[in-house]
């Protein structure tokens, strides 16, 4: 399958291939740059103020432009009328910059990157992280641990460093899946291993400046919330959602999420009063938290709990007080869902994972 990119981006399977059609008549300002997976806000929402199309019409938006890329489930991050993402050629990572108006290559930059024993290939070999745009450089994670940073206009090399041998990270059987994420001109993300779970750095030199404690992390992306003034970051483990202190990587609190196969592959959502959406993989179904502080320590209750609602390896939207996801296992159906209440107000067929 094709994985393709209209106004915003999103990552399918298979070989990389990238149409670019006219599907909105979004701002100048507000279509800018989405500079990061989820864009500005993290939340899969445009800035306010961008004007989107009623409708496209029987034969949908009008298409660009078109071409092929190569192997990899990276959304692509966009700024200044360029488009980023990375792909696999072989043994190689690609770090690739594309003229938005015409689709032509502005750079490439390549590396060497074989894929470890414990990999599991049959799905293809990556890179399923999405790259961060911070500042004048491009912050990239590829399908072997490699973490790899180059300068915006030319994609020349800045650093890299291998998270698994560097930083004693885990070897995640299905490549690293969780994207960077900014914050405070910091590169913030997880790699997991001996020596520390999450973990910020500063884009111009690598330098980590703080580190967690170890965790068995698993393949969601990092989210950052405000618990009564504290901000910190969710990380999903194999088997818990974690609280990490956004100023310095303490651990300050775990709450279990475990199921038959140990992998937390969804982004949790942080919503309206202190409320955590935390689906995890198929038979632990999907729960919401609420968090407080109290005497300077996080406090974590569940609201409710549903196996029956499963989203997987896809992601969900809240909107308005509720969220909207495929949910189910051989069959998917998009969902409406009450956070505050877990109550499922409607299934609608015809749009699966």
């Amino acid at each position: 399958m094709d994985r393709t990119v209209g106004n915003w981006a999103w990552g399918l399977l298979g070989s990389l291939a990238i149409v670019i059609t006219l599907a909105c008549p979004a701002s100048a300002e507000g279509a800018k740059a989405w500079r990061q997976w989820g864009g500005a806000s993290r939340d899969f929402k445009v800035a306010d103020g961008v004007k989107l199309a009623d409708g496209w019409g029987a034969d949908g938006p009008r298409k660009l432009w078109s071409r092929s890329l190569g192997d990899g489930y990276a959304a692509i991050v966009s700024e200044g009328g360029k488009l980023f993402t990375m792909y696999r050629n072989g043994d190689e990572d690609v770090i690739v910059c594309l003229d938005a108006a015409t689709g032509k290559t502005v750079w490439e930059t390549k590396y060497a990157a074989k894929t470890h024993p414990d990999n599991v290939l049959n799905f293809g070999t990556g890179p399923n992280s999405t790259p961060l745009i911070i500042g004048d450089r491009l912050v990239t994670h590829g399908f072997t641990g490699v973490l790899s940073c180059v300068r915006l206009a030319d994609g020349a090399m800045q650093g890299q460093r291998d998270v698994v041998r560097h930083l004693g990270g885990w070897v995640l059987k299905w490549g690293p899946a969780a994207s960077r994420v900014a914050q405070d001109g910091r590169v913030v993300g997880v790699g997991g291993g001996e020596r520390g779970g999450g973990a910020a750095s500063t884009p111009a030199d690598g330098k980590i400046v703080w580190q967690s404690e170890p965790l068995e992390v698993s393949y969601a992306t990092p989210v950052l919330i405000d618990v009564d003034g504290q901000p910190q970051f969710v990380v999903m483990t194999a088997e818990e959602a974690v609280g990490i202190a956004a100023d310095g990587g303490k651990v300050l609190w775990r709450h279990p999420c475990k199921h038959k196969y140990r992998n937390n592959c969804t982004d949790p959502l942080w919503g309206p009063g202190n409320l955590l959406w935390v689906a995890t993989q198929q038979d632990a179904g999907t729960r919401v938290l609420h968090l407080t502080q109290s005497g300077g320590k996080t406090q974590v209750g569940e609201v409710w709990a549903d196996d029956k609602i499963r989203v997987f390896h896809w992601n969900a939207l809240l909107l308005d007080g509720h969220v909207y996801a495929a949910s189910g296992d051989s069959v998917q159906l998009l969902s409406a869902v009450e956070l505050a209440t877990g109550k499922v107000l409607w299934r609608e067929r015809g749009y699966p994972k």
